[in-house]
C-alpha cells in the first residue's frame, strides 16, 4: 500500500469515527427525555443483560421495552412481571391497560394505586425496573458491529464505539 493510499484510508477512519461521535451525541439529547426503541440481535440481548439491572436515578422516566415488576402486597395473585408495550401501556390482571410510558416509577406507582382502589382496601403497591431496554444509540458506518448498542449510566460514548 502506498504512502498516499495509507493517508486517505486513516482519513476515512477519522471521518468516520468524526460521523459516529456526531451521530451519539446527537442521540443522547432525545435520550434523556425517554429514549429511542429498537429490538436488539440475540448477541447485544446478551451483551445488554449484563448490564441491565439499573441503578435508578430518581427522575428515570420508563420507556418501551423496559421490564417492570408490579407487585401488590398480599395481592400476589394481581402481582406480575410486564414488559411496556411500542404503545407506551402496560396490561395489569383486573386493571387492563395502564399507561407507563414517559412516567417515573413512583408516577407509575401512584396511578396503578389510583386504578386499584376500586377494587382492594388500601392497596399497596411497588413498581420496580428490572430492565433497561428503551435506551439504545445507534452506531453505524464503518465498524465491525453497526447496530443499536444499550445506553446505560456507566458507559461513555467512546465505550460505545469501541464495543461497535
Amino acid at each position: 500500500m502506498s504512502h498516499s493510499e495509507l493517508i486517505g484510508r486513516r482519513r476515512l477512519q477519522s471521518h468516520v469515527i468524526c460521523a459516529a461521535l456526531l451521530t451519539l451525541f446527537a442521540l443522547l439529547n432525545p435520550m434523556q427525555a425517554g429514549g429511542l426503541q429498537a429490538s436488539l440481535s440475540a448477541s447485544q440481548k446478551s451483551a445488554a443483560s449484563r448490564t441491565q439491572t439499573p441503578e435508578l436515578s430518581p427522575d428515570y422516566v420508563i420507556g418501551a421495552g423496559d421490564t417492570l415488576a408490579i407487585r401488590f402486597w398480599r395481592h400476589d395473585d394481581v402481582s406480575a412481571d410486564v414488559v411496556v408495550r411500542p404503545d407506551g401501556k402496560i396490561s395489569l390482571l383486573l386493571l387492563d391497560d395502564v399507561d407507563a410510558a414517559g412516567m417515573t416509577p413512583e408516577q407509575l406507582r401512584d396511578r396503578i394505586r389510583e386504578g386499584a382502589e376500586r377494587l382492594f382496601e388500601n392497596p399497596q403497591v411497588t413498581v420496580i425496573v428490572k430492565e433497561i431496554r428503551s435506551r439504545n444509540v445507534y452506531i453505524t458506518g464503518l465498524v465491525a458491529k453497526p447496530g443499536p448498542y444499550p445506553l446505560n449510566g456507566h458507559l461513555r460514548v467512546l465505550q460505545l464505539i469501541a464495543m461497535a
